[in-house]
């Protein structure tokens, strides 16, 4: 599917890029689709990145430390504060990209192992799953055996769902027996 980009208001987008530029904190007002409700927050801002059609900006909330990420086109209100950035020094954008913040959920890595279709393993090839993966011909036409290490994460799960019957899970078990669950309640939908 070739989905939209989310508008993003252009004063929005510049009092963000003020914010980065000028090191100074932002108060807003967020919406959190999650709990469908709108917050008033303080925000130290770190970084803008882009992943797909989504913008983000990567900071903390007021009395928190932890390193969070906003969708940009969920800011409601947004103003500059003369108050400048806290955290900036000690955050390292590139190794907070390394840790794979962005898969949202669960970063573990785990020890992947699947079944493939010769076309999808064409695919990999070509853009691999991680510096480690591997893929193994099953031959006679039988098709391959990818194993990656790689954060068990939901995009991980919507990915697998989308290759429909190209994939089987093989391992681990745990995320084998999540996706044959999830494939089972869709089946249902459609009988």
């Amino acid at each position: 599917m070739n989905l939209q980009a989310p508008e993003i208001p252009e004063e929005i987008l510049e009092t963000l890029q003020q914010a980065l530029l000028e090191e100074k904190q932002l108060q807003c007002q967020y919406y959190s689709a999650h709990s469908d409700k709108v917050s008033q927050l303080k925000l130290n801002p770190l970084a803008l990145v882009q992943r797909g059609l989504i913008t983000y900006l990567i900071g903390t909330a007021d009395s928190y430390t932890d390193v969070r990420q906003y969708a940009v086109h969920r800011f409601r209100e947004l103003s500059l504060l003369e108050s400048p950035t806290q955290g900036l020094k000690d955050f390292n954008l590139q190794a907070y990209l390394n840790s794979d913040a962005l898969q949202f959920g669960n970063t573990e890595r785990i020890a992947f192992q699947a079944w493939l279709s010769e076309k999808q393993a064409r695919l990999l090839r070509e853009t691999p799953l991680s510096a480690d993966m591997a893929l193994t011909d099953l031959g006679n036409g039988d098709g391959y055996r990818v194993t990656a290490t790689i954060s068990d994460s939901w995009q991980l799960q919507w990915w697998i769902l989308s290759l429909g019957d190209a994939l089987v899970v093989e391992m681990p078990l745990n995320l084998r027996e999540q996706i044959a669950q999830k494939l089972r309640n869709a089946a249902a939908g459609y009988e």
